[in-house]
């Protein structure tokens, strides 16, 4: 069962939030970042995207269902309960904002703003309707960049946004 639960984790882009916001934020600190700065962040960002993913899985799982690619993923094999999901995704992604806000508020407005975008923008709005909805998804995902260069200074640079930009540039491809 944690394997399942795992899978709608999608655990490749976890990583890819958590090593980028790691990163940003090494980058920012110039190599020396905090250990206590580094654990909230990963923690906060993981919290955030896995239940970004939660929520995705909870609503493609009707699309999930008829695509021969996806009809094994969990909730269209009926492995876990829709309403499980949902639940936890919604858990996570609010237990991420505490967590964030131990760093910073810029940190919080970041990490959610990441959930937010992959929610609302990329699956709810864009994903059944246009293939540019992978532009949000990358853009989704440059949070992450900024999230952790405010998790160890406050002064914006073109510096963290040349990393989202980046980021955001590698996800188009």
């Amino acid at each position: 069962m944690l394997l399942t639960y795992l899978s709608l984790a999608k655990p490749r882009i976890l990583m890819l939030v958590v090593v980028t916001a790691l990163a940003s934020a090494m980058v920012a600190g110039q190599g020396d970042v905090r250990l206590s700065t580094s654990v909230l962040l990963v923690l906060a960002g993981g919290l955030a995207s896995t239940g970004a993913a939660f929520l995705n899985n909870y609503l493609d799982r009707d699309i999930d269902g008829v695509m021969q690619r996806t009809q094994s993923r969990p909730l269209p094999s009926g492995k876990v309960s829709p309403g499980r999901v949902l639940l936890v995704g919604l858990v996570l992604i609010a237990i991420s904002f505490p967590v964030a806000l131990r760093v910073n508020y810029m940190v919080a407005l970041f990490t959610l703003t990441g959930a937010l975008v992959y929610v609302a923008l990329y699956t709810l709005r864009l994903k059944r309707r246009t293939s540019f909805n992978i532009v949000f998804g990358g853009l989704s995902g440059s949070c992450a960049a900024l999230a952790g260069w405010f998790a160890v200074t406050s002064q914006l640079s073109l510096v963290p946004v040349m990393i989202a930009l980046l980021l955001f540039l590698w996800t188009q491809d």
